[in-house]
């Protein structure tokens, strides 16, 4: 991430905030591992680190505390949320947040019945449920 360290802290935010090929890669690999959780933890953890290190060489005089505070925030029971700040005309902020992998809901590839068959009129049922399962 060294080329981003001129860039605002939104560009980064936009950049790396809908991570487009990322996500696409996600839905690619979703349910063919078991240990997915871990992997979409361990990517989310080596980009905070890396916005971290980018944070810390923009700012290096500046305390850990107050790097937090300008640009980091919690939400919820999420803390460390990377985020740029959009403040308005109203004095009430909008936040951008950066894209968390381990948000991406995990769905298990589900095994077709033996004994199912699309020709049997009494499978039709399952097959349109089935269906409508992988369009989601």
């Amino acid at each position: 991430m060294p080329q981003l360290n001129q860039i605002p802290v939104h560009g980064i935010v936009w950049l790396h905030g809908p991570l487009y090929l990322v996500y696409k890669w996600l839905a690619g690999i979703q349910g063919q591992t078991d240990s997915d959780k871990k992997t979409f933890g361990f990517i989310d953890h080596q980009i905070h680190q890396a916005l971290w290190r980018l944070v810390h060489r923009r700012r290096p005089r500046k305390s850990t505390a107050w790097r937090e505070k300008k640009y980091f925030r919690s939400q919820g029971a999420r803390d460390w949320i990377f985020t740029a700040r959009n403040p308005n005309k109203d004095s009430k902020s909008t936040y951008m947040d950066l894209f968390l992998m381990s948000s991406v809901a995990i769905r298990r590839h589900t095994k077709i019945r033996v004994e199912a068959t699309p020709y049997v009129p009494a499978y039709t049922e399952y097959f349109k449920k089935r269906q409508r399962y992988l369009k989601l």
